[in-house]
């Protein structure tokens, strides 16, 4: 499972989420090859604190995926607030439920 969650982050949200993407300014890495778990969003403050956040104080809370703005974001169909933001009109209901149990099983 975890292999597969950094697949599809690194697929789908690591193009910006990255070094060298436009979205670096976000403190986020999502590149399968970040091992600090601060880089890819545990326990990690967001830079926006609007509706983005969906009311959640982390990008990811270990073992709460209901209370990681990661699952908010990817479970959203609203402009500025849906991830992955290119290229999708609907949820990806196995993708989503595949962050959601990654979550899950954090420490």
């Amino acid at each position: 499972m975890d292999e597969r969650a950094w697949a599809w982050l690194e697929i789908n949200c690591a193009h910006c989420h990255s070094e060298a993407g436009r979205a670096w300014s976000t403190g986020l890495d999502l590149m399968a090859s970040q091992t600090n778990s601060t880089l890819y969003g545990v326990m990690k403050l967001p830079t926006a604190a609007a509706r983005e956040t969906g009311g959640n104080h982390y990008d990811i809370v270990p073992g709460k995926p209901e209370e990681s703005i990661f699952v908010h974001r990817i479970a959203s169909l609203e402009p500025d607030v849906a991830m992955p933001e290119l290229g999708r009109g609907m949820v990806h209901e196995e993708s989503l439920k595949l962050i959601i149990q990654w979550i899950k099983a954090m420490d």
